[in-house]
């Protein structure tokens, strides 16, 4: 109850059956959304292709689902930030890091199994203003507030802000949003100059009455200033909203040491946790909202009283961020790292750990790491519509055989609901480092990855 596993639903998972070109043919809307691409070699694909400028930087590769003309489909998509540590040392001066350099461009969006013939993403949104054949349009493409660590900079001032480069010049532009501080007066111009220990903004003829100081833009540290009760995820994403703006959507928990009996998570002694908060960070603007995600949540109900109008009802959050909400990761591991001794409901095969199950490892490069969960887009069993869904693997202990497998629902009424698909236990299914075991001891397939690993460095 402490992680909220009393609620998984168990079902049997058939093994044995072979696959057929009719069920791949039946099944077009999984196939077309396995994932070919992983975030690590693809970040650097990203990198190469579509920084454009060395003081662009695509922090992360991030993972959602859009219906996109009509299609139901899985992306991997990065924002272009502003990078200010890359620009030339000549360049890093005071008016370039805190008038003109001070926000980021854009964002890139390739399919999950989208390739070009010479093997590069096939890009859904590309280039700088951004460029697309599709239904999506992004109209506010500036990211003054990400994961950037940039510091503090000046809008609305004299000086014109750099927007994007633009052939063999540059773009500019002027602040239209009313986030930050409004400098307002000499004597709140003085005191600001004092609190940021800045003497130059004091001196500078370029900040009047109207320019605004945009503070504690890197949004891993704003959010907590806001409420740092809350623990968070490790993976805010951005989503780009109907009406072409990009909000970063990040998820936060409500945790204590205090549940009774229950085992902990982590080396606070934490031992219940809940996913009660989705917020929403606009990227231009700054603008933050806590959502409640789990209303039933005791914690996230003493908080809203504790802060009224702090948190708001999840039905309130605009309809275009709801269908982007997702399963969180970091929950999801904790509740399956759990799930590996408490799927056992005999106290004596709980007792002797008879089936403890672990969570499985795969090959990255040469070496043996632990799995990460995934999310894909598939038609779960028994089910007909296809859905986002996040999913781990299980192998016994001490083997490498799957025995069974986690999903985390994402989308709609079924958002929440954990499944898990149990095989036989007198057959074989192969586990993530069999497949990769087979891989290895395919001649025609080992020969190839081994050259492409070789040429990774030269890449």
């Amino acid at each position: 109850m402490a992680y909220n596993l009393e609620n998984v639903e168990r079902k049997d998972f058939p093994a044995g059956r072979t696959l057929t070109a009719q069920d791949i043919a039946d099944n077009r809307a999984t196939i077309d959304n396995i994932r070919l691409w992983d975030w690590r070699p693809l970040q650097q694909t990203y990198s190469q292709l579509q920084e454009m400028r060395l003081y662009y930087e695509f922090k992360n590769i991030d993972i959602d689902r859009y219906n996109i003309d009509g299609r139901y489909r899985q992306v991997m998509l990065a924002i272009r930030e502003m990078n200010q540590d890359q620009l030339s040392v000549q360049a890093q001066t005071w008016i370039n890091q805190k008038l003109i350099y001070t926000h980021g461009y854009g964002i890139a969006m390739s399919p999950v199994a989208g390739v070009t013939k010479e093997g590069l993403p096939q890009f859904l949104l590309k280039d700088i203003p951004p460029v697309t054949e599709t239904d999506l349009t992004v109209t506010r493409p500036e990211i003054y507030y990400g994961e950037s660590n940039d510091g503090y900079v000046f809008v609305n001032t004299k000086t014109k802000e750099f927007d994007y480069p633009q052939g063999d010049g540059n773009a500019y532009t002027t602040y239209e949003g009313d986030g930050g501080i409004k400098i307002g007066s000499f004597v709140r111009k003085a005191v600001l100059s004092l609190a940021l220990t800045d003497y130059k903004l004091f001196l500078t003829g370029d900040i009047d009455k109207d320019s605004q100081l945009l503070l504690h833009r890197n949004i891993k540290e704003r959010v907590p200033k806001i409420a740092p009760f809350l623990s968070y995820d490790g993976d805010p994403y951005p989503v780009i909203t109907s009406q072409g703006e990009i909000v970063w959507l990040w998820d936060a928990y409500t945790v204590t040491n205090m549940y009774p009996y229950a085992e902990p998570f982590d080396n606070r002694r934490n031992n219940y946790i809940r996913n009660s908060v989705k917020l929403t960070i606009n990227a231009y603007n700054g603008d933050v909202n806590f959502y409640v995600a789990d209303a039933k949540d005791p914690i996230i109900q003493t908080y809203s009283k504790i802060f009224p109008g702090t948190f708001k009802p999840l039905e309130e959050m605009p309809a275009d961020l709801q269908e982007h909400i997702r399963y969180p990761e970091d929950l999801f591991n904790i509740q399956a790292r759990m799930y590996t001794l408490y799927h056992m409901t005999d106290p004596q095969v709980f007792y002797n750990k008879e089936d403890k199950w672990v969570m499985p490892t795969e090959k990255i490069g040469k070496e043996e790491t632990n799995m990460d969960a995934y999310y894909t887009i598939t038609v779960l069993p028994g089910e007909q519509e296809p859905e986002y869904i996040l999913i781990t693997p299980f192998t016994p202990q001490n083997k490498k055989n799957m025995i069974a497998w986690m999903a985390a629902r994402s989308d709609g009424e079924n958002y929440g609901k954990l499944l898990i698909y149990e095989f036989p236990k007198q057959e074989l299914v192969y586990g993530p480092m069999q497949i990769e075991t087979r891989i290895d001891q395919d001649p025609v397939i080992s020969q190839q990855i081994a050259l492409w690993i070789s040429e990774v460095p030269r890449y």
